[in-house]
């Protein structure tokens, strides 16, 4: 009988160590392409600086928003966004896909608050996006695969 405690004791320390492993994420922005609002890109989410296959993928609404939501675990506490697009000066349908990758560090937000419960989820807003027909990624940022 004491086995069984014991194994049951591990188990349920082992369950409380891999929910402190990965903190939940929402990850939301609005494209814009030639000032309006831009549908369809293609916008995919990795865990890790050098992490190329995407943990989660979504499409931009008809209002230019996507939102994302993981559970991030990476030991460098970075994330990707990358984002698939056609935008031209004219709206004309190039088929030259670009794409824009933005990096964010998350140590910060996830340990200021020490007390957070296993279940929060952070919100990650990326606001600051720029207008798709001039936007270009930091070019030591690896992108992340489209699916």
């Amino acid at each position: 009988m004491v086995s069984k405690a014991a194994l049951f004791a591990v188990v349920i320390i082992l369950n409380l160590f891999v929910f402190t492993l990965s903190t939940r994420f929402l990850i939301s922005g609005t494209l814009k392409c030639n000032g309006s609002l831009f549908p369809g890109a293609k916008v995919s989410l990795c865990d890790g600086q050098s992490e190329t296959k995407p943990k989660e993928t979504t499409t931009s609404d008809k209002d230019g928003h996507f939102r994302l939501r993981a559970d991030l675990s990476s030991q460098d506490y970075i994330y990707k966004v990358s984002i698939y697009y056609n935008c031209s000066l004219n709206n004309n349908k190039q088929s030259n896909e670009s794409v824009y990758t933005r990096q964010r560090h998350y140590y910060s937000l996830v340990n200021q608050n020490n007390q957070a419960q296993s279940n929060t989820e952070y919100r990650s807003p990326i606001d600051n996006i720029p207008d798709l027909i001039n936007a270009t990624s930091d070019a030591r940022y690896q992108h992340c695969n489209k699916d």
